[in-house]
């Protein structure tokens, strides 16, 4: 249950965070750093059931997405890193 609440505190951190800080470094961490809650999360759901570690396979696919975005947004936006 300790990764289902670190996995919910990235993904409601990630823009309030990131927003505050004015710093879209601090959101790719904040984005990594959810990947890889949700990678763990998943692994460890995984040995008790594989249906439910597939309602985690969405989020998994989309947090490298959303975390390259922002990566790349830092060289459109040098002065905002």
């Amino acid at each position: 249950m300790v990764f289902y609440l670190l996995l919910e505190f990235a993904i409601l951190a990630y823009t309030p965070v990131m927003c505050k800080m004015r710093s879209l470094t601090v959101g790719t961490i904040i984005g990594g750093a959810g990947f890889i809650f949700g990678l763990i999360l998943a692994i460890m759901v995984f040995k008790q059931s594989a249906t439910s570690s597939l309602f985690l396979l969405p989020y998994l696919l989309w947090s490298p997405i959303g975390t390259y975005v922002t990566w790349e947004m830092i060289w459109l936006n040098p002065g905002n890193s």
